[in-house]
Formats: C-alpha cells, structure tokens, sequence
C-alpha cells in the first residue's frame, strides 16, 4: 500500500473458511466498518405497551435531557441525539462504549395521542411515554333514501 491510499477489507480478506466471512457480517451488525466507524449507531431499546400507553425505553447513559431529539411523525417516532466521548485516550485497549451520532427509529403499532407523549430521562435511560389515542366508536351513516 502507497502513501495516501486507503485499504478496505471484505469478508473474504478474513478467511476462505466461512468463519472470516460471519466475523465479518458480525462486525458491520454492530455498526463497524473495516474502514471505521459508522455514522450513526442504534441504542439498545425496548419497547412495550401497558393498558393505556406504548413505552419506549433507551438505554444511552452519559448525556443530558437536551442532547436528545424526539420527533413523532404519525406512527413513526424517531429518537436521536449524540453521545460525546467525555475526553481524550492515547489508546484503546478495549472499545465497547458507542460515542457520536445515534438514531433509533420505531414504527409503532397503535395510533397516538401526540399532544400528551412525555419524556424522561434519568439512570442513563431515556424514557418515552406514548399514550394510546381513544378508540372511536364506528358511526353508522344512513344513507338518505333510506
């Protein structure tokens, strides 16, 4: 390799034996990229419903309530935000922590109340409470011949 260019590696580069190519399919599931680190990440995040709400709950500690973004769009919320790495290394030994740029991006599975959603964040969770919109009672329409 000459000055100035870049080398990228495919799973093949790790091994004819299949294994290469399965570390390799794992490593960009995680968010890697043999040439670095992706742009955005995904938090672990759980979501559940109880009688009257849809709960999303993400695991993202080290940041502040207004580091987040939180935005609903229909059924489709989107949680985002950036972790900063709190200083400087001269090297890692080991690398699991995810700093930058994330988005977590949900369909949900029930109409919304927009107006009355609410968002806590505490114990390095973030917690968005969604409650479900008031079913509508069907309405019978009569037909004016009738």
């Amino acid at each position: 390799m000459t000055s100035g260019q870049e080398q990228h590696a495919s799973g093949s580069d790790l091994g004819d034996d299949g294994l290469g190519q399965a570390l390799f399919m794992r490593l960009q599931d995680d968010g890697w990229s043999m040439g670095g680190r992706r742009q955005c990440w995904r938090p672990p995040t759980d979501v559940y419903e109880t009688d009257d709400h849809i709960v999303i709950k993400v695991e993202v500690a080290g940041m502040q309530e207004d580091d987040f973004a939180i935005q609903l769009q229909g059924r489709r919320l989107t949680i985002s935000g950036v972790r900063r790495d709190p200083g400087i290394k001269r090297g890692y030994q080991n690398m699991e922590i995810r700093y930058g740029a994330f988005v977590s991006e949900l369909e949900l599975g029930w109409n919304v109340d927009p107006d009355a959603v609410a968002a806590v964040y505490e114990h390095g969770f973030l917690h968005v409470r969604l409650p479900k919109a008031q079913r509508r009672v069907p309405v019978r329409v009569v037909l004016a011949g009738e």
